[in-house]
């Protein structure tokens, strides 16, 4: 029940879409519905525990700390805008909030292999944006009648002429793009390139159609992931020290970076999909909102104010940063962003310490690929699930499992 609310959650278009085909319209939104479920399984599963897992103490306690100050932000915030406003943004980080109960619940070696699950789902997901994109036709409604689902973004303007981007059963295409870069790091683990293993030439076509649906979302930002995350999730395979593997994270943040301060060469680049306008767009926005977070008061820069980019319907919607880590200053301050950082290296370090199989091959590409991405758009929350499904899946596959080396 669990993997399925996630993936529910996961899938962002499914339930919208599902709706409209079966009632004409968006009428039933289970997202809350799918993260109480969520909330009591792991609760149940707390309870049936015969012992208490201790393997991950060095997680558990970043996740005290970070979601204490949650809670604490979204007390604070709630006293300055209204309670739904504050509790959305709180809604954020929920997946993370699941994580901590997640961790102290006991292995359940049951003789599952889920992660290939994400494949099976992958398949058809990247099959329909394929055909999305050329055929150059949505498929899928793009919008239901009352307004309260849209897809954002499905068309790109290229060289006089509109295309649609491959957003398959997703509210955007960046968020399918995510997907598809996490199971391109699971299945790149299964190819050796030796022609002669049917169970090679078949990961490889598989690997192929993921990387042409990655294409098709005509997003930089995509791209700029599945790079990364075939190039890391590489380097999780060969290289055995994790020093080196803890330092490719950074080594993204600084693209993510270069590249964000590169509107100019990206302009003079003879690239398909290399018109700066949105990169000047994103850069005058950030510019706007250090400028008035640095002349503001230094309560706010450490603490922040409790904004975020909200969607329509809430009372400040047009606030518009497209930066994760502005994202965090603004909602949380400087200490917030550093708090997730804290949690963020526990969580690479934990990946880290378990044995190198698919599921934790796709996850570390992801987790390397995030902070490059997360420079151009809001991708917390994507962050989040996929964190809590991939150590969900770990406590149900025999696959799974931690090395017998704490942290300390």
């Amino acid at each position: 029940m669990s993997i399925v609310m996630l993936s529910i959650l996961l899938i962002t278009g499914l339930v919208p879409q599902l709706n409209i085909f079966i009632f004409g319209d968006y009428i039933y939104n289970i997202n809350l519905f799918a993260r109480l479920i969520l909330l009591i399984n792991l609760l149940i599963l707390l309870l049936l525990s015969s012992r208490i897992d201790a393997t991950d103490i060095g997680l558990k306690r970043a996740l005290i700390i970070f979601i204490a100050y949650a809670f604490l932000t979204f007390f604070v915030n709630s006293v300055k805008h209204d309670l739904a406003y504050s509790l959305q943004g709180s809604l954020m980080y929920f997946y993370l909030f699941l994580l901590y109960i997640l961790t102290f619940i006991q292995r359940f070696d049951l003789d599952k292999n889920l992660e290939k699950t994400f494949v099976y789902i992958a398949i058809p997901l990247a099959g329909l944006a394929i055909a999305q994109h050329f055929t150059a036709n949505s498929i899928l409604p793009l919008e239901s009648a009352n307004g309260q689902f849209k897809v954002l973004s499905w068309l790109f303007w290229d060289d006089g002429r509109y295309q649609v981007r491959g957003y398959s059963l997703f509210t955007n295409a960046v968020d399918f793009g995510i997907f598809i870069i996490f199971c391109l790091g699971i299945v790149i683990q299964k190819i050796d390139f030796r022609f002669s293993n049917y169970k090679n030439i078949l990961s490889i076509i598989i690997f192929s159609i993921l990387l042409i649906s990655a294409y098709s979302t005509l997003t930089r930002n995509v791209y700029i992931g599945a790079i990364i995350t075939v190039l890391s999730s590489i380097a999780y395979l060969k290289f055995k020290k994790r020093k080196v593997l803890l330092i490719l994270p950074l080594l993204s943040l600084a693209l993510g970076l270069l590249i964000s301060l590169s509107g100019d060469i990206i302009q003079k680049s003879s690239i398909n999909l290399s018109n700066s306008a949105s990169l000047d767009i994103r850069q005058e926005i950030w510019s706007d909102i250090w400028q008035k977070i640095s002349n503001g008061e230094v309560l706010v820069i450490l603490f922040g104010d409790g904004r975020y980019q909200a969607e329509a319907g809430n009372n400040i919607a047009s606030f518009l940063i497209d930066n994760s880590f502005l994202q965090f200053i603004t909602y949380q301050g400087i200490l917030g962003l550093i708090l997730f950082a804290y949690l963020y290296f526990y969580i690479l370090k934990n990946t880290l310490r378990r044995p190198k199989n698919a599921l934790w091959c796709g996850f570390y590409g992801f987790l390397v690929a995030w902070p490059a991405m997360a420079v151009f758009n809001i991708l917390v929350p994507q962050l989040a699930i996929l964190t809590l499904l991939t150590f969900f899946i770990d406590k149900f596959s025999i696959t799974g499992g931690v090395k017998n080396d704490r942290d300390t």
